[in-house]
């Protein structure tokens, strides 16, 4: 009994002290008021139909953002949106093993990594908005002001072996693909014999939309020779193309602007919609991006592929070979592994936790 009333005592002593607090306040009027600067959690943004050069006929935007940054590290076993429906089997987005992490690694593992995430929202798209018989919510979209991390998909137990590679399955967006850093090591150039080259991939950049996409087409990639057996170097072939690339190879998709994970993006960004919608780009202040199809989408602004070193055999003819340039003869390599590993973001042994 005397526990009881002792708390209820308390309980009342607190409350007395938040009463005399409450009343303790000062009024203000509004001069006194409008010298005050501080700063909102949230805030609210309006794009109205015709205006800031919104191309979608009819319909305005209304974005709720929080004023935060927060860090988050995340394991997902499986994501998977947008299945079945209207479009039939299979899923807008199909995702196995997914981690959220820093973008670079301490000591080799995410575990101990954060990604960053500023100015979080989310944002309707509104169908005659001014019109409140008519009006109706016709898309949602989840974004950022900026993010910068690591997005890590899947498994990749032999980076030779493009046959045990999970982590992306089906994926409907558009993706901003890049290859750096990559190079050819077993080229031929055929005489009466082979007389081998290697060489150096030109830094490749290229967009694309898919729609419930398992496979990607890189075309037109260009090498430029550093060694030829017989021919001087410098050697360019022009038209590359690797065909039916698996998506499930692409273990690490970096959410930022550069290729080391140092700048953040604003162009990341998960959406929802009943008809196609072109989305505001951020860090333009623009409407070029890739208009979104119906379900979900994803917008991934940084698909980055460095590092490749791509060992099938690359052959062509001596007679192709004119003043050093191979011209536009197509070069068609196999799909193959990208050498890419999932990032590490548990402690200890384990793959994924």
């Amino acid at each position: 009994m005397f526990t009881k009333i002792r708390q209820k005592t308390i309980l009342a002593f607190f409350f007395t002290v938040s009463l005399n607090h409450t009343n303790a306040m000062d009024s203000m009027t509004d001069k006194e008021l409008s010298e005050e600067t501080g700063q909102a959690l949230f805030s609210i943004q309006n794009i109205a139909p015709d205006s800031n050069g919104n191309p979608n006929q009819n319909i305005g935007f209304y974005r709720l953002a929080m004023q935060v940054e927060m860090e988050s590290n995340l394991n997902i076993k499986s994501l998977q949106l947008g299945c079945g429906g209207v479009k039939g089997a299979g899923c807008d987005i199909d995702l196995s093993n997914v981690s959220l992490t820093g973008a670079n690694p301490i000591d080799n593992n995410f575990a101990s990594t954060d990604a960053k995430i500023k100015n979080p929202f989310f944002e309707f798209a509104i169908k005659h908005p001014n019109s409140a018989a008519l009006r109706e919510i016709v898309g949602l979209r989840f974004g950022a002001e900026s993010v910068l991390g690591l997005l890590s998909l899947g498994s990749n137990p032999d980076s030779e072996n493009i046959l045990d590679d999970t982590g992306i399955g089906t994926i409907t967006g558009d993706l901003n693909i890049s290859v750096t850093d990559s190079k050819l090591s077993n080229g031929c150039v055929r005489l009466l014999v082979c007389l081998p080259f290697t060489g150096t991939l030109a830094p490749y950049n290229t967009s694309i939309s898919v729609n419930r996409a398992k496979t990607i087409d890189l075309t037109g990639l260009q090498a430029t020779t550093t060694s030829v057996v017989g021919f001087p170097i410098g050697l360019t072939l022009n038209n590359i193309n690797v065909l039916n690339q698996p998506l499930s190879t692409v273990h690490r998709l970096l959410l930022a602007k550069d290729k080391d994970g140092n700048i953040p993006t604003s162009d990341f960004y998960l959406s929802l919609q009943s008809m196609p919608i072109t989305w505001q780009k951020l860090s333009s202040q623009s409407f070029d991006n890739p208009q979104a199809q119906s379900g979900w989408w994803i917008s991934l602004p940084n698909l980055q592929i460095s590092n490749l070193d791509i060992k099938q055999q690359v052959e062509v003819a001596a007679s192709d070979v004119i003043g050093g340039i191979l011209f536009n003869q197509p070069i068609y390599i196999n799909p193959l592994d990208l050498g890419q590993k999932p990032a590490q973001n548990c402690y200890g042994s384990l793959k994924f936790c």
